[in-house]
């Protein structure tokens, strides 16, 4: 009976050995191979010394790259056969796992289950398909194991067993650093298993003195501690001539941004890998990890019932589980780098606590409920229940494999197909008698590797130029200019492949200098993680050299950064070049941008989405003191959707993420606050991409060809009372005219038609020059006529064309509320601000004396002389003796002065306490622009650009 089990055990791993293979070998070679892979194909291919010298370089030992390169040299450099190495060992874990789950459960259902699982799991299924250092890694880990189990509970060949687990460790520590981790895991559990069998030695003995002998046990077992610290010595001094190599690694390491850990990010990546491997999405993927933490818990609680050595089972599974994956992440908490493949060496007592608990659920004869007298189902419900847990599992893990092998969302970067993809492009042109020299350029540059491997025959201009990732090697203008001005002379064409560009370019200025050098051809086909770009008519000439320097006329937000200079794009892009403050000796906060565009004519147009200055994988606390720093803001995401070519106006203003959201103060040149926000003046070359789609259900057909919807940005206004109109327009053909926008007011009530009036269209893209599927977006002011009485009305909205049907909008004219008499007031003034505002006088006495911070009241009468072009803010600040404010308020006039009409009267009410300090300050009154550039005054008649209300007295 025993070699009928035998025989099934071995027939069973072995069948699953094979399955497990032939899973590995299925379409090896139909990825292309990605970085990491083309790193491995480069130093493989490289001399003994140099690729030992390399990887010391590196953060992995050598020994994979060794049998990588004995391989190669035999089966040569194909994909798949750098690929074979790692399925080898894939497949070799599958018996081992069969072995380790037999050997520690005791059972033989256990190792088979544990090769079962091994073959299909996704997570060893994936890595035994790349050509990298983990299938390998887990092999010799799971041997390792076996070798520590076996090792503590066998007497025979100890030191030969051993000496075997020495060559084992040593290959596991020389394959990658956190092999340590799992020497430390086995080691402590091999502490425990020895502490434990000693206890239950004893209790065997006790046992057979009372006739209870308990099965399974030797009393007669010798101690394996002498050898096992002997063996663990030799692997250190083993490691000897590599490990200042480790500490290096670990100091010089700069493949990472600095940070914090996320540790509940981190399990929950670690987590999914294990049930789902790297081939489920993850919003599926977090759905499995319910019933799967089930099916652990379950599994352990199998193996905890039956006691005895399945507690073995238990505390190596969770040991093995938790104890590398606990220091992996120790590590990356001090070094944040984390990925979860690096936890990949915890997954075998993952397996170890699901074989053996569903293993003890399915053998029913030895179960304690499988009592003659409890019946046939008390026998076999375990069974059941073990065979129920199990098919979730492996429907699982199939799912996930064939998500691999046919789901393109798990696309590895296809090197392979960009490089097939520009060549063949080359050959064409060619081809077809064109003149070609071409230039790739490679952005980031540590990509070379697998480049290389694709495309030996184009070698590209590298930017930056590194070996290994270093996430402080960012380009800047001095590094790219240089090299593409010298590198396009001569060229026709660029081609640009792009991968890991936020890291090395999150400023794009390889793609804005190319973009200032030449046209940019839109490429139709795209590549997973790969973007290629494709540059033609190629002047090395108009390379920008020089950025921008600090000047006087540089904006200084909060003593934090510099706004040197902008500039808008001949795509439209919008440029902001920034540079840190030099004040600063540690880096600045999380600064972010708010913007909001404007018509030229001051009419709200656009608002931008909050960003970080350069863009979000540049933070300014990545900054370089002495850098300049570009960012870059696409012209839809500025100017909005649909913008016609135009002057616009662009609010711009600095704020910390973290701290005061209302933003910086811009700063003076002798540090007076200038407000928050600075105006730029950018004129957008071209009209930008419209919306993608128009529901035509809802728009209607002005002419033929031509369909709008329309919306006003009130519902109800008084007349003369500005208000926006935005219409989205859809031109199916182009125009055969030029047009004006017709507005007519009708009353509801009598359909009585009661005004009417025409606007311009803007002129810098007239309706004749719209091409065909043309969408446009365009803001208007309107006010309702001073005539109109307060009703319901419609507001339509049409073209000048003769056959123009109209739009209708619901609009509602309220009762006019502006006064024209002004109130008694007790401090006269009767000063004019730019010749359209005058301000009457303050309704309050002006105080002599105030105390220190006390609050006064201002209540300014204002009148308007002529109807003013903009929304005026005042400002009443108190002017020390060095003639800077001290203290000051800043407000609105009410309701907008730009809706003020001539002779109107307003009232304006501003709150502002005291200075702090005693002394004797100058109370003065600003009108200013806050939308205008530099927050441009109103004059008074005598050319002055504040008014000086009197000296006040602040008392302590």
């Amino acid at each position: 009976m025993q070699e009928r089990a035998k025989q099934v055990f071995w027939l069973a791993v072995v069948a699953f050995t094979v399955l497990g293979f032939g899973l590995r070998l299925y379409r090896l070679e139909a990825q292309s191979l990605w970085y990491d892979e083309g790193v491995t194909a480069d130093i493989a291919r490289r001399s003994l010394a140099e690729l030992t010298r390399w990887t010391a370089g590196d953060i992995q030992p050598p020994l994979y790259y060794y049998v990588v390169a004995a391989w190669g040299r035999l089966a040569g450099w194909s994909e798949w056969s750098l690929r074979f190495p790692s399925a080898f060992f894939g497949t070799l874990t599958i018996p081992l796992l069969a072995l380790l789950a037999r050997e520690v459960t005791r059972q033989r259902l256990a190792g088979i289950l544990a090769a079962a699982i091994g073959a299909v799991h996704p997570l060893l299924l994936y890595y035994s398909q790349e050509a990298r250092m983990y299938a390998m890694l887990t092999a010799l880990g799971v041997l390792l194991g076996y070798l520590v189990v076996h090792g503590a509970w066998h007497r025979e060949d100890r030191w030969r067993h051993w000496t075997s687990y020495v060559l084992v460790a040593t290959a596991a520590v020389y394959t990658h650093y956190f092999a340590f981790f799992l020497l430390l895991a086995l080691g402590v559990t091999f502490l425990l298993d020895h502490w434990l069998g000693n206890w239950l030695t004893g209790r065997h003995l006790r046992a057979l003195a009372a006739g209870r002998p308990q099965p399974g046990l030797d009393p007669a077992r010798p101690s394996p501690f002498t050898p096992f610290l002997l063996g663990n010595g030799a692997v250190l001094g083993l490691y000897l001539p590599w490990f200042t190599v480790l500490l290096n690694r670990l100091s010089v390491d700069s493949s990472y941004w600095e940070g914090s850990l996320k540790l509940w990010e981190a399990l929950r990546h670690v987590a999914i890998s294990f049930v789902a491997g790297e081939t489920v999405l993850e919003a599926e993927a977090v759905r499995l990890l319910l019933p799967y933490g089930l099916i652990t818990l379950v599994a352990m609680a199998a193996l905890l019932w039956r006691g005895n050595h399945r507690w073995r089972v238990v505390h190596y599974g969770l040991l093995w589980l938790i104890l590398p994956l606990l220091a992996i992440l120790i590590l990356a908490a001090m070094v944040p780098k984390f990925n979860a493949r690096y936890a990949m060496i915890a997954l075998p007592g993952l397996i170890l606590l699901w074989s053996g608990g569903l293993a003890e659920l399915m053998a029913p004869a030895a179960h304690p409920l499988a009592d003659r007298r409890a019946g046939l189902l008390a026998a076999y419900l375990p069974t059941s229940l073990g065979l129920l847990l199990s098919l979730p599992l492996f429907l699982g893990f199939l799912y996930a494999d064939r998500n691999w092998f046919y789901d393109p969302a798990f696309t590895k970067a296809e090197w392979r197909q960009v490089s097939q993809f520009i060549r063949q492009r080359m050959d064409e042109e060619r081809a077809a008698g064109q003149a070609v020299s071409p230039l790739v350029v490679l952005v980031s540059g540590h990509a070379w590797p697998v480049w290389n491997y694709y495309a030996p025959d184009m070698p590209p201009l590298r930017l930056p130029q590194l070996e290994i990732l270093d996430v402080n090697a960012v380009l800047d203008f001095a590094e790219t200019a240089q090299a593409l001005r010298t590198a396009l002379r001569g060229k026709t064409d660029v081609w640009l492949v792009e991968w890991q560009h936020d890291v090395v370019d999150p400023m794009n200025l390889v793609p804005l200098q190319l973009q200032l050098a030449g046209r940019e051809e839109r490429i139709k086909r795209e590549f997973w993680h790969i973007q290629l770009r494709h540059y033609t008519q190629i002047h090395a000439e108009k390379v920008l050299m020089r950025s921008p320097a600090v000047t006087p006329e540089s904006i200084n937000f909060g003593n934090q950064i510099y706004l040197l200079d902008y500039t808008v794009a001949a795509n439209g892009d919008l440029l902001l070049f920034w540079q840190l403050h030099p004040q600063h000796s540690e880096p600045p906060p999380d600064l972010h941008i708010t913007g909001n565009t404007f018509t030229a004519d001051g009419i709200p147009f656009f608002r931008m989405e909050d960003r970080r200055p350069a863009g979000y994988p540049y933070p300014t606390f990545r900054w370089r003191p002495d850098q300049v720093t570009v960012g870059r803001i696409p012209a839809d995401e500025w100017a909005g959707p649909g913008a016609l070519p135009g002057t616009y106006r662009f609010r711009l203003g600095v704020y910390e993420a973290e701290g005061d959201l209302t933003g910086l103060d811009i700063l003076g040149r002798q540090g007076q606050p200038l407000g928050k926000h600075v105006i730029l003046d950018a004129d957008l070359p071209q009209a930008t991409r419209g919306p993608d789609e128009m529901d035509k259900a809802a728009a209607v057909q002005l002419i033929p060809d031509l369909f709008i919807q329309a919306s006003t940005l009130a519902e109800e206004a008084e007349p003369g009372q500005a208000f926006g109109l935005e219409i989205h327009w859809y031109a199916e053909e182009k125009m055969p005219g030029d047009y004006r926008l017709r507005v007519r007011w009708r009353q509801r009530s009598d359909n009585r038609l009661v005004g009417e009036q025409e606007l311009p269209m803007p002129t810098t893209l007239p309706t004749s020059q719209w091409e065909d599927d043309q969408r446009i977006r365009t803001i208007h002011q309107l006010r309702p006529p001073l005539n109109l009485a307060p009703d319901d009305y419609w507001l339509e909205v049409g073209l000048t064309a003769p056959e123009s049907t109209f739009a209708r909008l619901p609009f509602r004219v309220l009762g006019s509320t502006r006064l024209f008499t002004p109130p008694p007031f007790a401090t006269p003034v009767g000063e004019d601000f730019g010749g359209v505002l005058r301000l009457l006088g303050i309704i309050e006495p002006l105080a002599a004396t105030v105390p220190a911070r006390d609050q006064m009241v201002f209540t300014l009468v204002w009148q308007a002389l002529d109807r003013p072009a903009a929304d005026y803010s005042t400002s009443i600040q108190w002017l020390g003796s060095d003639g800077k404010p001290a203290a000051q308020v800043d407000l609105s006039l009410p309701g907008g002065s730009s809706n003020w009409i001539p002779q109107q009267v307003e009232l304006q009410t501003l709150i502002t306490a005291a200075p702090a300090e005693p002394g004797d300050y100058r109370l003065v009154v600003v009108v200013y622009d806050a939308n205008g550039e530099n927050l441009p005054r109103l004059l008074t008649h005598q050319g002055r650009d504040m008014l000086e209300l009197g000296t006040v007295s602040v008392t302590p």
